[in-house]
């Protein structure tokens, strides 16, 4: 227990106390905080709502790190969970992430059980390499799109029983047309059929917006129905696009629609495919706290040097 104990503070040193000669810095997310001549990052409690940050990566876990330790010092446990299971859900492609998880689980395992995180935190979203990747593990599906392009979500059903997620992004500013072009990605239970379903979606976009879809000769996933149209706004074209698909074992529907105005249509489909190729329909594996320290994590924590 002794060496536990020291292993923690080892880990969340550095989390609250501020020093005289720090710098101020901006990472690659655009996060600001301050650092040290040694590197360690330190950051405020300021809250930090999930939908008005950028998402937690791995280039910038340290940062991510240190402010989930202020923010559940400084009592802000809501922004820090959210946090906290970003960093859990992040790749463990850098050596020092499983240590950082192990102290983020130490942490958040008081204040909520594993099983009550993944029912409270149906879906999530970390950053790597500039891009996001949303994982949704009672909808089944997982995709990935740039950082730099701002997003939404919202959802319906209770906690652990989801029955509509949707996802959606705006690539770039309105045009002459007045659109920005966008993607949305929906998923909602399979009530009915396939088809019953493409009617429906259809129904509701004519109503809404007298755009009439139409079946096309192909579609970009294989299994997938895709269906095309366009209006007039402000005396310009616009079109939409609408992939469905389905879930393997028949549980979910899922659409990916694209809009844009036909003076950029080309410009912006090359992401519309993207999206639609990084998508992954299935099931997730369920968040997890890490509870054993990374081999070799003890022994270091033993050995390091004591203050004098």
């Amino acid at each position: 227990m002794r060496k536990l104990i020291v292993l923690w503070l080892c880990l969340c040193g550095g989390l609250v106390y501020a020093a005289d000669g720090l710098r101020e810095v901006t990472d690659s997310q655009g996060n600001k905080n301050k650092v040290d001549d040694k590197g360690i990052v330190y950051t405020d409690a300021s809250p930090a709502p999930f939908r008005d940050r950028p998402h937690a990566s791995v280039e910038n876990v340290n940062y991510y790190y240190n402010k989930f330790g202020t923010l559940i010092n400084g009592g802000e446990q809501s922004d820090a969970i959210f946090m906290g299971t970003e960093i859990l859900d992040l790749p463990e492609d850098s050596k020092n992430i499983p240590a950082l998880k192990y102290a983020v689980s130490l942490t958040m395992k008081r204040a909520m059980d594993i099983e009550t995180l993944n029912r409270q935190v149906p879906f999530v979203r970390h950053e790597r390499d500039g891009k996001v990747v949303y994982r949704n593990r009672q909808m089944q599906f997982e995709v990935g799109y740039p950082a730099r392009f701002p997003a939404d979500d919202q959802f319906a059903g209770n906690p652990g029983k989801m029955e509509f997620a949707y996802l959606a992004m705006a690539l770039d500013k309105p045009g002459d047309d007045g659109m920005a072009p966008a993607i949305a990605i929906t998923a909602q239970l399979m009530k009915t059929t396939l088809e019953d379903t493409v009617r429906t979606v259809q129904g509701n976009i004519q109503k809404k917006r007298g755009v009439e879809l139409k079946l096309m000769k192909s579609a970009l996933r294989a299994g997938g129905k895709q269906y095309k149209g366009s209006r007039t706004v402000n005396g310009k074209s616009v079109s939409e696009e609408a992939l469905f698909l389905t879930h393997p074992k028949g549980r979910f529907v899922y659409t990916v629609s694209f809009m844009c105005g036909d003076a950029r249509y080309n410009e912006y489909y090359p992401h519309f495919e993207a999206v639609v190729k990084s998508l992954r329909i299935g099931p997730i594996a369920p968040l997890k706290y890490r509870l054993e320290p990374p081999p070799g994590l003890l022994k270091e924590a033993a050995e390091k040097p004591k203050k004098k």
